[in-house]
């Protein structure tokens, strides 16, 4: 046979093994996502476990400051453009640094309270796993910061990434 001929009874098309997930595998990973100097570690991190793992990989922006009670109707709306347009920028610098790792990053930007609609959205999602940035240790953040609070309420794993 040449060099060049495919041998019998294979093909050129022969379908890759589909990864068998198994416990302590990430099928779906949520990376919760502000453009912190900590919520771009988490990203980084979520990058790399979704390459190790091949795993479905999101980044959710949560608009917290939109105000409640505008005195004005078109105040909401002007501030959901502007934060709309600040967490685009930042999904398209974050899908930027996926690509480079050959990992695809699907992201949202959904309004609420930051811990209610991280958890809200993974249990939704049937998220594995939720990664999201630390602040700096200590007895007042460990008690009320994002990230201890989201590892209490959440009924999926979190990692919280320093």
């Amino acid at each position: 046979m040449s060099s060049g001929c495919v041998k019998p009874h294979t093909s050129p098309e022969v379908e890759q093994p589909q990864p068998q997930w198994r416990e302590g595998s990430f099928r779906r990973i949520l990376v919760a996502f502000d453009g912190s100097e900590n919520s771009w570690k988490a990203l980084r991190m979520g990058i790399s476990l979704a390459w190790q793992h091949d795993s479905e990989l999101w980044a959710l922006s949560v608009e917290e400051g939109l105000p409640r009670f505008p005195a004005i109707a078109g105040e909401v709306q002007g501030e959901k453009e502007r934060e709309d347009h600040y967490y685009g920028e930042l999904h398209n610098q974050a899908k930027e640094l996926a690509d480079r790792r050959g990992v695809q990053l699907n992201c949202a930007i959904v309004p609420g309270r930051t811990v209610d609609t991280i958890t809200h959205y993974a249990r939704q999602g049937n998220f594995d796993l939720i990664v999201i940035g630390g602040a700096r240790p200590g007895l007042w953040h460990a008690f009320l910061g994002t990230s201890s609070r989201v590892s209490r309420q959440a009924s999926r794993s979190v990692m919280v990434v320093r």
